[in-house]
């Protein structure tokens, strides 16, 4: 009986240390907690750098999306016209872009980011609409699909550069605009020139 009392005593004991100690470190801990408003400044700063670290790798994504649907539309522009200022425009956009994404590519390694490496909806979706157009069908909308892809892609570009707080890719976006108004402006000069045709 003596052994059992001994048992309850210290199973009492032990439980009454453990809540005491639990109670101990809650008060501790709560003394050191931080005023509510440095809080939501602490909440608040963590979501808006979620916010720019998430648009820095959409935007990542998207110029390579770009690259890779410019590539793939020179190399065909290069197969699917007989005139000479498509063929030239096909083959500045196929060199230039490919160069653009090995930058690309390189950057987003180190960064941790992964890239597409084959085209998005948007991409097939244009390369199906040229696949079977030939010479003169397919002049006009090439070139129509090059300015318009650039005008955009230019928007995109120069907002991330102002935007973004990564200076590697803010350097790289601005880095890349002038190419991309010389491709818009060789763009513009082949579609007036095929509409003529």
């Amino acid at each position: 009986m003596k052994n059992n009392l001994n048992i309850v005593n210290l199973g009492i004991f032990l439980c009454s240390t453990i809540i005491i100690t639990f109670l101990i470190i809650d008060m501790s801990s709560c003394n050191n907690a931080l005023p509510k408003n440095q809080e939501v400044v602490i909440n608040q700063k963590q979501n808006s750098d979620l916010k720019i670290k998430t648009m820095d790798s959409q935007f990542l994504v998207e110029a390579a999306e770009i690259n890779l649907e410019e590539i793939e539309l020179g190399i065909l522009a290069q197969k699917n016209t007989n005139t000479n200022v498509v063929n030239q425009l096909g083959k500045m956009m196929q060199d230039e872009h490919t160069q653009a994404l090995k930058m690309l590519q390189t950057m987003a390694i180190a960064k941790n980011i992964y890239l597409p490496t084959e085209l998005s909806a948007n991409g097939e979706e244009a390369n199906t609409k040229l696949m079977n157009l030939k010479n003169m069908d397919f002049n006009t909308p090439y070139c129509s699909m090059m300015v318009n892809g650039h005008k955009s892609a230019i928007e995109k570009f120069e907002k991330i550069s102002t935007q973004s707080t990564d200076s590697d890719i803010k350097v790289w976006a601005a880095s890349l605009i002038p190419t991309l108004q010389t491709h818009l402006t060789h763009a513009i000069n082949c579609q007036k020139q095929c509409e003529k045709m």
